[in-house]
C-alpha cells in the first residue's frame, strides 16, 4: 500500500517539475518557486493530496520509523501550504507526542491556537514567522485554549500532555 503511494507520489512530484506553468495560476516549477503558496496553486493539488495519501498509508504501519516519515511528511505539507486547507495541522500534535516530542507538540499547538487563530496573521507572506514558538511554558495556564476555533485534536493533544506531566511530578 505503501509503495503505491509512494509510486503516485513520484509520478506528481515529477508532474509538477515538468509543467511549463500558464504563467497566471502555476507558476514553471512551482515546487521551488511557490513554497508557502500551494493552497492557492490549482495545479498543485493532486501532489499534496498524493503527500497525504502516502502519509495515511504509513501510518497504518505501526513503528516509530513510520510515524517519523508521517510527521516530516506533514511537516513539509504544510512548509508547502501554510495556510493548510487540508487540515494537516490536526495531525501533527499526535504524532509529535507519540515521538515523545513533548514541548514540540505544546509549542506547535500554541502557536496554532494563538497566532494561528489571528485574523491578521498574513499566511501568504513569507517573511513573517511560521510556527515560530520555541520552549513555550507547558506548565504554563491553558486559557488559549478557550476558543471556540480550538481543534479537538489540539485540545485533546494539549490534555494528554498536561496529565503525563503531572503524572512525572509526582
Amino acid at each position: 500500500m505503501v509503495k503505491k503511494h509512494r509510486d503516485s507520489l513520484e509520478h506528481e512530484e515529477q508532474a509538477l517539475h515538468t509543467s511549463p506553468g500558464d504563467g497566471l495560476f502555476q507558476p514553471t516549477d512551482v515546487l521551488t518557486s511557490s513554497v508557502g503558496h500551494f493552497g492557492g496553486i490549482h495545479g498543485s493539488r493532486d501532489y499534496m493530496r498524493a503527500r497525504y495519501g502516502l502519509v495515511e498509508a504509513t501510518l497504518k504501519i505501526k513503528t516509530f520509523d513510520a510515524v517519523k516519515s508521517a510527521l516530516d511528511h506533514t511537516s513539509d505539507i504544510l512548509h508547502l501550504n501554510r495556510s493548510d486547507n487540508m487540515g494537516v495541522r490536526d495531525l501533527v500534535p499526535a504524532l509529535l507526542l507519540r515521538l515523545g516530542r513533548d514541548q514540540e507538540c505544546y509549542d506547535f499547538v500554541k502557536w496554532y491556537q494563538t497566532m494561528g487563530q489571528d485574523g491578521d496573521y498574513d499566511w501568504e507572506d513569507m517573511s513573517i514567522p511560521f510556527l515560530n514558538d520555541i520552549n513555550a511554558n507547558a506548565f504554563g495556564p491553558v486559557d488559549y485554549m478557550c476558543s471556540s476555533w480550538s481543534q479537538l485534536s489540539h485540545v485533546s493533544a494539549i490534555a494528554l500532555l498536561k496529565i503525563k506531566l503531572l503524572l512525572q511530578e509526582t
